[in-house]
């Protein structure tokens, strides 16, 4: 559970930060600056995480306990 609180507010900000200033790089005009890094926040942060989500992280911790 730990890590996957990590992951949601530390790690995903970080990877949408670090993304966003990537673009500042590449050499967009004025508003498609903005488009491009507003794009790459919401896609970062809303895509789906490798990880196991929190309602299967909370079920594979009650079977343990039941064990």
């Amino acid at each position: 559970m730990i890590q996957w609180l990590v992951e949601q507010f530390i790690a995903r900000p970080v990877a949408a930060l670090l993304s966003s200033v990537e673009i500042l790089g590449e050499g967009f005009q004025g508003g498609q600056t903005i488009d491009a890094i507003v794009g790459r926040v919401i896609h970062t942060l809303s895509c789906p995480s490798d990880h196991k989500s929190a309602a299967e992280n909370l079920s594979a911790t009650d079977d343990e306990e039941k064990d």
